[in-house]
Parts: C-alpha cells; sequence; structure tokens
C-alpha cells in the first residue's frame, strides 16, 4: 500500500493534496505511483508559480514597510529642525567653573551676570561618637544582646525630630520601636532609622525630609542626615532602655551613637540655606540648585571675595551639530532608497518552495534568498517620486524677507551627478554661516508660513517661503501615506487592506481553489489506473478460465 504525493514538482501546498491510499501497479506491474507523480509534476506548475508570486509579494510588502520605518525615524528627527527654539539655544560661559556650573535653558536669552558665592546650602547631619558600652571580644555585626547584654526580648525606642533651626518650629517627628532588641544588630537598627515615618504635627500628614542613616565599621559610628537641606536641626531621643546583667542602662542613642549613660539625647549639626549675591541681589536657597534667568545654576564652593562672571551667548556649534546630523540623516536616507532602486534583479532566482529548501544546506538557502529578493524595489516608481520630491525640496531656494537663500550659501551642496543627490558639506562655510546669521540659517530650515495662509499654500509640500525641513516633513508624510496604501501599516497581516495585502488575499484564494483542483486531478489519476488494474484482473481472470477449459476438455 503507498501515498500517492502530487509530485516533484513543488511542496506540499495548503490542504496537502497528497494524502489518500492507493494500490499500485499489483497487476499491471507499472509503476503507477511514479507515472502519477510525473503527471502531477505538470499539473502542479501554476500552482508552483502561485506560491512564488505570494512569496515574492509578501517580502516586497516587507521591504516597503522597511522603508517606511526609516521615513517615520527621518520624520521624527525632522520634527526639531521645524521648530525655531531648536536654533535659539544659548550657551553659558564662565569666567570660573570651580564655584558654579551654569547651563542655559530654552529661555536664557544673551547677556552677562555675575555671580558670588557666600555660602552653600548643608543638610543636617547627626555624627555619632563611637560606639560606647559594648563587651569585651564582641564584634559590631554581633546582635546587640551579645554586644550590650540586654535580654533578647527586650525592646528599645527612641525618637527623631526634626526643627527649624531659624524659628524652632517643629517640623517633623518620628517614632522608631525595636521589638526582640537582643537578637538585632546594628545594621537593623540602620534599617529602622530609613525607614521610620515622619509626621508633620501641625497637620498630622506624613512629611518626607529624606532621612538616612548608615554606619562606617571602621569608624565605629552611626551617622544620620536628611537629603533635605537648609534650615533643619535633627535630634535623636531615648524614649525606652533596657538594662545588662549589671543593671546598666543600654539606649540606642547612649551607647549606639556613644552620647552618654542611660536615657540620652543628641542634637546634630544644623543644616544651612545657600546665599548668594547674583546681579547684585542676594539671594537664599534651600538647595544647591536653583534657577534664574533661563539658567539653572549649580553651587560648587563658596568664596564670597570670589566673582564669577557668566556670559550667556547664541549657542552656535549646536546649531552646526544640528544641520550636520541633518544631513548625515538625509544622506543616508537617500543612500538606501538609491541602493533599493538599482538594486539587480535575478530572474533566474525565484523563491524557494519547501521541498526545494529540504534538499539545500542553510548556507545555500542564505545565498539564494540574498539574490532571490535582490531588486525588489527596483526602479518603483513610488521609491522615485520620494527621491525627486526629496531632491527638489532641499535645492529649492527659500524666500526670506526680500532674499533667496539656499543650501549652498551656508555651505552644502550636491555632489557629482553619480553620488545620486547626496549633500556634501563645506564645514568651515557652515560654521561662518551660522556665526554670522545663525537667524538666516534657521529661516532656511524652519520657516513657516504666515499663519492665515491659504489651504493650497499650506498644502503645497515645495512652496517657496517654507524651510527646508518643513518642505521635508511634508514630501515624507505623504511618501509615507502612499507606502501604507501600498503595503499596509507595520505589524498587520491579517485583515491588511492595503494594494498588496489585498493581492496577497486574492492569491491565498487562487492556491485553495488550485490545492482542490489538483487534489481532484490526483484522484482522478488514481481511479483510472485503479480501473485499469482491476480490468487487467479480470482479463486474466478469464484466460485462465479459458485455459482451464480448453485444457479440461482435451
Amino acid at each position: 500500500m503507498v501515498f500517492g504525493p502530487i509530485g516533484a514538482g513543488g511542496s506540499a501546498g495548503p490542504g496537502d493534496i497528497g494524502d489518500v491510499r492507493h494500490f499500485s501497479g499489483l497487476v499491471s506491474g507499472l509503476d503507477t505511483e511514479g507515472i502519477i507523480k510525473k503527471l502531477m509534476a505538470v499539473q502542479r506548475k501554476p500552482l508552483d508559480q502561485l506560491l512564488r508570486d505570494k512569496q515574492w509579494l509578501a517580502w516586497q510588502r516587507e521591504a516597503y514597510r522597511e522603508v517606511n520605518r526609516s521615513l517615520l525615524a527621518f520624520r521624527d528627527a525632522l520634527s526639531a529642525l521645524r521648530l525655531t527654539g531648536t536654533y535659539r539655544q544659548q550657551k553659558a560661559l564662565l569666567s570660573r567653573d570651580d564655584l558654579v556650573g551654569v547651563t542655559a535653558t530654552g529661555a536664557a536669552v544673551p547677556g552677562v551676570h555675575s555671580l558670588r558665592v557666600n555660602r552653600l546650602a548643608k543638610p543636617a547631619t547627626v555624627v555619632g561618637n563611637a560606639v560606647a558600652g559594648r563587651a569585651a571580644g564582641t564584634a559590631p555585626t554581633d546582635p546587640l544582646g551579645k554586644q550590650f547584654g540586654i535580654a533578647d526580648t527586650a525592646t528599645l525606642e527612641f525618637t527623631l525630630t526634626l526643627t527649624d533651626s531659624s524659628s524652632n518650629n517643629l517640623l517633623g517627628k518620628a517614632t522608631v520601636t525595636v521589638t526582640d532588641a537582643g537578637t538585632k544588630t546594628i545594621a537593623d537598627i540602620v534599617q529602622a532609622i530609613n525607614a521610620a515615618a515622619f509626621t508633620d504635627p501641625s497637620t498630622n500628614q506624613p512629611v518626607d525630609y529624606g532621612v538616612r542613616a548608615s554606619y562606617d565599621p571602621t569608624l565605629d559610628r552611626l551617622f544620620v542626615q536628611t537629603r533635605q537641606m537648609g534650615n533643619l536641626v535633627l535630634t535623636l531621643e531615648d524614649v525606652k532602655t533596657a538594662t545588662d546583667a549589671s543593671d546598666n542602662v543600654v539606649g540606642v542613642v547612649a551607647n549606639l551613637f556613644g552620647a552618654a549613660t542611660g536615657k540620652a539625647t543628641l542634637t546634630g549639626t544644623p543644616g544651612q540655606t545657600a546665599e548668594v549675591v547674583l546681579d547684585g541681589a542676594t539671594l537664599t536657597f534651600a538647595d544647591n540648585r536653583f534657577t534664574a534667568f533661563g539658567l539653572d545654576f549649580v553651587l560648587k564652593g563658596a568664596d564670597a571675595g570670589a566673582e564669577t562672571t557668566i556670559t550667556v551667548v547664541r549657542d552656535t556649534e549646536a546649531i552646526v551639530d544640528r544641520v550636520l546630523d541633518f544631513v548625515k540623516r538625509y544622506n543616508d536616507l537617500l543612500d538606501d532608497l538609491n541602493r533599493r532602486l538599482t538594486e539587480p534583479r535575478y530572474r533566474d532566482y525565484p523563491p524557494l518552495l519547501d521541498d526545494e529548501k529540504a534538499q539545500m544546506s542553510e548556507k545555500q538557502i542564505e545565498e539564494w534568498e540574498k539574490r532571490a529578493k535582490s531588486g525588489l524595489l527596483a526602479r518603483d516608481p513610488l521609491l522615485e517620486r520620494l527621491v525627486t520630491e526629496m531632491r527638489r525640496a532641499v535645492t529649492t531656494p527659500v524666500g526670506i524677507g526680500d532674499q533667496t537663500v539656499s543650501l549652498a550659501d551656508i555651505g552644502i551642496t550636491t555632489g557629482s551627478w553619480w553620488d545620486r543627490g547626496r549633500l556634501v558639506v563645506d564645514e568651515g562655510k557652515l560654521r561662518a554661516a551660522v556665526a554670522e546669521d545663525p537667524e538666516r540659517v534657521a529661516a532656511l530650515l524652519s520657516q513657516k508660513l504666515a499663519s492665515g495662509a491659504p489651504d493650497a499654500e499650506n498644502r503645497d509640500p515645495f512652496h517657496p517661503q517654507k524651510g527646508l525641513a518643513v518642505r521635508l516633513y511634508d514630501v515624507v508624510g505623504a511618501a509615507i501615506n502612499r507606502f501604507v496604501d501600498r503595503a499596509g501599516r507595520d505589524g498587520v497581516s491579517v485583515g491588511d487592506q492595503s494594494v498588496l495585502g489585498r493581492a496577497l488575499t486574492r492569491l491565498d484564494g487562487r492556491i485553495d481553489e488550485m490545492t482542490r483542483r489538483l487534489k481532484a486531478i490526483e484522484d482522478r489519476y488514481w481511479r483510472e489506473f485503479t480501473a485499469m488494474e482491476q480490468a487487467i484482473q479480470r482479463a486474466n481472470v478469464q484466460s485462465l478460465w479459458l485455459m482451464q477449459a480448453f485444457g479440461g476438455g482435451a
């Protein structure tokens, strides 16, 4: 008993038409299976071509979507170039940078400022003394019961209080309770302090001053500090203590912070505000960072007798960098499009079918498909239109006031004809143009039509008053929409209503119909050969009967 597959002409398609069992050549001695294979190989050639066509269209759709991804990234980069603020970046030049760092924001304006730093802001800190009362032969990592002789079930409690050093007002208070203190370690106490919840007594609401504790085993000291700076004072006070075997009182503040014997209170070093003299005005800040005149200041050191001069100027280097980045992105995109347009098409390397791949190594498949995928978008009209419009957008001069300005005026030209529209930059001329008139460079790239311009002019991507980045943004946006119409959106395959999506759906229908038709043809072949086998068998039986009949009569 053998199977009757479609044949060697291609791979099994949807529906697998070669799954019917048949008897083969039992009477005739013919290789029925081989004969039907060859017959079906001829019959299924149209199906194989449909499968190849489907794979080609799927590859082509993905190639269009790859281009669209590149266009989306390029358009995103153009977004910033369309904004005039991109070209109005300022930078701060300092007469000395050891006392302050200054960064210009988009709100900064050119000018000169003076700054003296009288003092830096500091946090409130508590620096403990060396741990007191620890038993000889014990280590800082041992449980408190072993270090200080307290019971494992002992409870220790202490408070952390924050007050305003200028008004003595209570700002926040936290109570830390340590149960089973004899089993805990110094690390557990540190963790408990860091988890302490402060409450504002005036509102009974939680407040966070960023109180953090740490322990230095080398110095054998505990440290507590607020993250927030300003007029803060931090005080620690024992509330509940324990006793050792000798009835000595053991408390967190008294022993771990080495404050005193018995219940103890320890007040740390107050924090302070920052004080500066900016353009003659004395100002205080609760932090060493502040913003003024569109400048972000970071105070580094204090020297009341030293004045820092801050000069805010146009950051022409940032403009140059933006333009150079734009040219690189433009050239990269144009190179990719031109490569796709001029790729050779190897028609002798059609998409492989499954049974063909089964007879090849992975390396052979890779090399074959590299050529099979070449030229997917060769001489494609949509790509050719995009390249033409991109080149037109950047080479058409821009009307700025009563003059026209082109890329060539700022040192950017198109290369030789074989460069296919790539832009070439003379950096020296570009820097000189930006330094001389940065507003003209900004307008060349980012100028928009005046508000109230007619819709027809706004829709015209090549309007002579539009800046180059504005034109390209419109051109690329329109191309993205055309590619979506042609190949659908990235990641969408089911229900794709694009031109190629509908073509693939139609191919699927034709493949299904062809598969059913081939199965019917193969079944007919098997029926015909089976009928032949049966006829031969009947003839053989009749011949045998006649031979027996005549032989018996003799």
